[in-house]
């Protein structure tokens, strides 16, 4: 007869080397056959527990598997994993994930139809995590549950599948969880020695409960779903949690069991722990619910998460062993026997524990099969005696597994801590208990449909048309906004709907977030939902010519930065590296050269014919060194010059500063404009160019925080070369108009030392101001020209 569906539930309660030199826990890994690796952690009420997507329970460090208390930096267990074997046309089969004993026989991924397992680097095999509150655009693993491999979904529509846009949600029994999905079919890398897979698939899910009672929140659920996808049945399998319990210091770590709860415990052999000091928890797992088997007696029944069945007995714990590390009488399994020998409640090389010589307090009369049953508390029974770093195993009794057969184990991993280390083996025992009392009632219950409603959003510019593109945030009150995350829309009617949870929200819109030539433009609105009813929101969104470039991209394939041009004609290439370049760098663009010389232009062209002005802006932070020159300049293509904005010559800011400019009233609005930065290199030391948050707009304030704004109108002093000079500088300066130009120059008094009056043509012009009669130090030089001043810039004259 087929076996049908098996419910196993794992809790976790807190109250190839040779056999002769294992090596540090954490030196020579095994090795994993997939390159994918990911992490996820559960945050129960009293402790973190980590789980890896392969079945390893342990962090991405490999230093420890659960933090407890919360928060505290210190860890109780090091490592857990569960273990299978059983035969295959009489050959025995391992499956285990033991990683600190080196076996990692589970990898990422399902088995497919056709009896092969999926590729295990394929990102679908991550760990998906979900929280009760969470909502759809929040959290997207909602969107892409993985019920197609296997997860459970609660269908509120009733409509037979999976539809998430419409209130359907990840089926949860607690108040958070994670879902994976791995299969036996690792390569013999990372096998123990004549291991081969069986072909079975395990669906794990983990959940926890916050704000019940203190056994919950010591206590971690989690449900291993085992399917047959061999072409033969497997026979005499048993199912083990295996750990390698450091209980704060791994060095003076005891372990037993408690038969009569099929509960497996760790606890420290003194008061005092190098780690946790006067007060040592205890730690512990149990089988809440062991594998089932048939009976065929109507009068026995199982329940499995809140699902009877009749006809079934649930079985419990069988044996319980322990091995320790780098102890050549009991070391860790290196062969499929070895590792079967332990499961079955023997030494590795099949001979028997004794109750008389291995811990203390042991009799002829103990089953050495069960070791260390004894209770710590009270001195009484078999007990472990010699301290040290101890993996231990809790199995079942073997059973059956027919092809295409589906059991579920679900266990449970629990914390206790109380007065001391015997103190908190007592509470361990206590919260065992509880959480029996917890599975066996409160998980019978089936989860409520939570209260949804629907939230419709409308967007539309100041003309009463759709938005064209629009970026929308929702998050519930009082909760920060992270703007750069949110449900993306593209639909042609500028609208879209969600569905949230009873509650307030903060909904959160930027119109034209990315598009090039239209500024994004933020509206927020706080909504209240309602339970099976729709609330709208309206937003009137702006949208106005202007270019922000608030994050530089560029091509990994072409090496095009996304609408800008670069290596223009006159520009120099090196194929050395990219640093000699134009580079995107945090948001920034930045060009750096060492000792080489050249010339790098960044060059774009907008339209600004629907606006009568507008002004340029960007932070910069530079590194010039004398003869190094950085120029801003514009001009229509018409246009056979450029027009300089600023330039810049030996300066050092690392930080960045804002530079706002109006564009002069030489360049035409009715054609398009061109923008360039020109970094001109000719010192053979470090220089660098870093440009952030470019924005051309009618205003150059809108969304900076700008400093006053320079008037590079026709008539603007430049530059003065070289600075510092002895004894003489060449000014730069431009004009608009034919005419008389006084140049003068102050001391730092404000008193005028020193005039030049010329007449030139317009355009840009230089002249030679001779500072020989003047003394060392600081001067402001500064143009004047009917009536109208330049702003004056700083010349150092050294003698």
């Amino acid at each position: 007869m087929q076996q049908p569906l098996l419910l196993l539930l794992a809790f976790v309660f807190f109250s190839q080397p040779s056999h002769a030199n294992q090596g540090d826990k954490k030196s020579d890994p095994p090795k994993r056959q997939s390159s994918f690796v990911d992490f996820e952690f559960l945050d129960a009420p009293a402790y973190r527990i980590y789980f890896e997507n392969n079945g390893n329970i342990q962090d991405p460090s490999g230093s420890w598997s659960i933090e407890y208390p919360l928060n505290s930096g210190k860890h109780p267990l090091f490592a857990s994993g569960f273990a299978v074997s059983g035969f295959v046309q009489d050959s025995l089969r391992t499956a285990w994930m033991a990683s600190a004993s080196r076996i990692e026989e589970w990898q990422p991924g399902n088995i497919g139809l056709d009896g092969n397992p999926a590729d295990p680097n394929n990102p679908l095999f991550k760990i998906y995590k979900y929280q009760l509150g969470d909502v759809l655009v929040t959290n997207p693993d909602i969107a892409s549950w993985p019920v197609d491999l296997g997860a459970e979904y609660h269908d509120y529509n009733e409509n037979g599948v999976y539809d998430p846009q419409n209130g359907d949600l990840p089926k949860i029994y607690g108040s958070g969880m994670v879902w994976y999905v791995i299969n036996d079919g690792v390569g013999p890398q990372s096998r123990l020695n004549g291991s081969k897979p069986m072909g079975l698939e395990a669906q794990v899910s983990a959940f926890y409960f916050d704000g019940g009672a203190s056994e919950l929140d010591h206590t971690v659920f989690i449900v291993y779903k085992l399917i047959n996808k061999g072409i033969h049945p497997i026979n005499d399998m048993v199912f083990s949690l295996w750990s390698d319990p450091d209980l704060g210091d791994s060095e003076d770590d005891l372990v037993g069991v408690d038969s009569t709860r099929s509960l497996a415990y760790c606890y420290n052999k003194t008061t005092n722990d190098a780690s946790y000091g006067s007060l040592p928890p205890a730690f512990g797992y149990d089988f809440f619910l062991g594998p089932k088997e048939f009976t065929g007696n109507p009068q026995d029944s199982i329940e499995i998460l809140g699902k009877k069945q009749f006809g079934y007995k649930a079985l419990g714990m069988e044996t319980f062993v322990k091995y320790n590390r780098g102890d050549p009488t009991v070391p860790d399994p290196r062969t499929i026997d070895e590792a079967r020998n332990y499961q079955m409640g023997y030494k590795f090389n099949g001979s028997q524990y004794d109750p008389l010589t291995d811990g203390t307090g042991g009799t002829s009369l103990d089953n050495p099969k069960i070791v260390y049953p004894g209770l710590p508390e009270q001195s009484t029974g078999w007990r472990d005696y010699f301290q040290g770093d101890k993996r231990m195993m809790i199995n079942t009794k073997p059973f059956n597994m027919a092809t295409g057969d589906t059991q579920v184990v679900v266990v449970g991993y629990v914390v206790g801590s109380f007065l001391n280390n015997l103190g908190s083996l007592a509470q361990l025992r206590l919260n065992s208990d509880g959480a029996q009392s917890a599975y066996n009632n409160l998980l019978k219950l089936v989860p409520q449909q939570p209260a949804l409603g629907t939230l419709q959003i409308d967007m539309k510019n100041q003309f009463d048309q759709p938005i064209q593109k629009a970026l929308v945030n929702v998050t519930p009150l009082g909760s920060a906004v992270d703007l750069n995350q949110g449900l993306a829309v593209n639909e042609a009617d500028g609208s879209t709907s969600v569905i949230l949870y009873e509650g307030d929200y903060k909904v959160t819109v930027i119109g034209n977030p990315s598009v090039w030539g239209q500024l994004p433009d933020t509206l927020s609105k706080v909504v209240s939902i309602t339970k099976s009813e729709t609330s709208e929101l309206s937003f009137v969104l702006m949208e106005q010519t202007g270019y922000w470039e608030k994050e530089w991209r560029k091509d990994l394939y072409t090496g095009v930065i996304d609408n800008w041009l670069t290596k223009v004609p006159g520009d120099t290439t090196y194929s050395l590296s990219t640093k000699y370049e134009w580079t995107p760098n945090n948001g920034a663009i930045r060009i750096q050269s060492s000792t080489l010389k050249g010339q790098w232009t960044l060059q774009t062209q907008v339209d600004l014919s629907t606006l009568e002005n507008a002004g340029v802006s960007f932070a910069l932070s530079i590194k010039l060194n004398a003869s190094d020159t950085f120029r801003v300049q514009v001009r229509n293509p018409s246009m056979t010059g450029w027009i300089l904005l600023d330039e810049f010559r030996t300066i050092l800011n690392t930080s960045f500063t804002r530079h706002n400019y109006y564009l002069p009233s030489l360049v035409s609005f009715a054609e398009p404009i061109e923008i360039r930065f020109r970094f001109i290199k000719r010192s053979n030391v470090s220089s660098y160019i870093s440009i952030d948050d470019f924005l051309i707009a009618e205003d150059v304030g809108v969304g900076v925080e700008s400093e006053p704004v320079v008037l590079p109108s026709a008539f603007q002093l430049l530059s003065a070369y070289p600075n510092p000079f002895n004894p003489s500088t060449t000014l730069r300066w431009v004009q608009s108009h034919v005419g008389e130009v006084n140049l003068r120059v102050f001391n730092l008094l404000g008193q005028q030392v020193m005039s030049l009056p010329v007449t030139r043509p317009a355009g840009e012009q230089t002249v030679e101001l001779d500072f020989s009669r003047l003394a060392s130090g600081v001067y402001l030089v500064n143009a004047e020209a009917q009536g109208e001043q330049t702003k004056p810039i700083r010349v150092v004259l050294i003698k």
